[in-house]
């Protein structure tokens, strides 16, 4: 009887793994995902010393070592985020100012899927598995707005399974080591100004003078004959994960992980819209590279040190405090190699390393019932002289959620994170683009994670 009850458990659960991940990803702005763990969600994720659930195995593989048995956990985070711009000046690659809108709000809502699984393999040795998405973006503007000729959709998505193991040393020490199975798809896409291409790509052939009469006549001036251009690209890499939990005493503990860089060698397809030019002037659309072939990029994600500590204050009430560095510096820039014969396209982006700090308590209201709370300062590792596809300001997180167990084998965690974001400058001058200043304004960002822990 027993054994069918497990079995049916077991087919249940599976059913809700293929919903999961049916709803599918999309992302609404940020960068690096945190949203993988609803109880740590709760608590602005100051989660790298505490074992809420299995879930936080992905803050610290060691942290399965304060689980037991077979368990299950999904998560489903949807996130809304906007971020509209206000233009203050924009140039063309020719110095004129640049006509469009100010492109919408380039956010949206998002749903970010995430799944763990573990088992004891002896007393003091755990298995797990994580299937999440550790960084992600997806940004569109408007076509036609004024910073066109920088951006207009950016869309990144990774899903990382990250199979691991822990350790239980003795009652003070426990370690945990993963690796991780990492798939990137990456889309960029940008207006081409085909109009401020004319005058150069015509006077080889018929002089300064000639080439503007050419380029007049047939009405292609700056930004009148717009075109775009579509990277596609993906790749497979792989990396690791390790941490460690350190019991100072019963009240008290200390985690340490470290999550790998990962450089990713995007390859894919590039492909071109072209506008019909009239006579001549269509074989500036006409040439290789302006032909669809293939392209491939680099994509540098950073390493992650975290620190975290755990206080148990007395039998309801703990504290838990967090640092983590997350390495940007690695991501330089965007550069697409293309394989028609065009130039590299080039996009810096110069992130700088950034610190978040985060604090957080539980208070066990019932036996059965965890409320949660948290605050966090994370800053942007973006510059302002970069920023276009990624609309991001220094955040403040503030956080609630509870965990609460219906049953002995069934518990469900909600957090709820708002973001407040400090709305940032864009002041970017890239050779053979333009400029574009501006502001970007009414950031908003809301994160509510839903988490179903089933054991057996």
């Amino acid at each position: 009887m027993k054994t069918n009850q497990k079995a049916n458990q077991l087919k249940a659960c599976a059913v809700a793994i293929a919903a999961i991940f049916i709803v599918g990803y999309a992302q609404a702005g940020a960068f690096q995902i945190l949203e993988h763990d609803a109880a740590g969600t709760g608590t602005a994720h100051a989660n790298t010393a505490e074992a809420g659930s299995i879930a936080s195995m992905f803050a610290n593989p060691a942290a399965m070592s304060f689980q037991s048995g077979t368990q299950f956990s999904g998560v489903l985070t949807p996130i809304a985020f906007g971020a509209r711009f206000k233009s203050d000046s924009a140039t063309s690659a020719v110095g004129t100012p640049t006509s469009g809108g100010n492109g919408g709000d380039a956010g949206g809502t998002s749903v970010v899927p995430a799944l763990f699984f573990t088992t004891d393999i002896t007393s003091n040795l755990r298995f797990g598995i994580g299937i999440t998405t550790p960084y992600a973006l997806r940004t569109e503007y408007d076509d036609g707005w004024v910073g066109r000729y920088f951006a207009l959709r950016t869309n990144l998505e990774t899903i990382d399974i990250n199979p691991s193991l822990s350790f239980k040393v003795n009652d003070a020490i426990a370690i945990g080591v993963g690796v991780s199975a990492q798939r990137a798809n990456a889309e960029i896409t940008k207006a081409i100004d085909f109009g401020s291409r004319c005058i150069p790509g015509l006077t080889p052939l018929l002089g300064a003078a000639g080439a503007a009469g050419a380029c007049a006549q047939g009405f292609v001036t700056p930004q009148t004959r717009d075109g775009t251009v579509k990277l596609k690209a993906s790749d497979w890499q792989t990396g690791f994960n390790v941490g460690a939990m350190f019991t100072l005493s019963p009240d008290t503990r200390v985690g340490v992980s470290y999550r790998s860089a990962i450089t990713h060698k995007l390859s894919g397809q590039a492909s071109f819209t072209n506008p019909d030019l009239p006579g001549a002037l269509a074989a500036l659309t006409k040439t290789p590279a302006t032909t669809d072939g293939s392209a491939n990029a680099e994509l540098k994600l950073p390493d992650v040190f975290s620190i975290g500590l755990h206080h148990k204050l007395d039998a309801q009430w703990a504290l838990m405090a967090d640092v983590s560095q997350t390495r940007w510096n690695r991501f330089k820039e965007i550069r697409v190699k293309f394989d028609n014969g065009a130039a590299d396209s080039v996009e810096p982006q110069n992130y700088r390393n950034t610190t978040r700090v985060a604090v957080g308590t539980t208070f066990q209201a019932r036996a059965d019932t965890v409320l949660r709370g948290g605050i966090a300062f994370d800053p942007t590792p973006v510059r302002d002289e970069y920023r276009v596809r990624v609309p991001d300001g220094d955040r403040v997180w503030l956080s609630l959620g509870a965990s609460i167990k219906p049953s002995k084998s069934m518990s469900v965690d909600v957090g709820v994170s708002r973001l407040l974001v400090r709305e940032p400058n864009a002041a970017v001058n890239a050779p053979g683009v333009g400029t574009l200043q501006g502001r970007y304004e009414k950031i908003s960002a809301t994160a509510v994670a839903f988490q179903l822990n089933q054991s057996f």
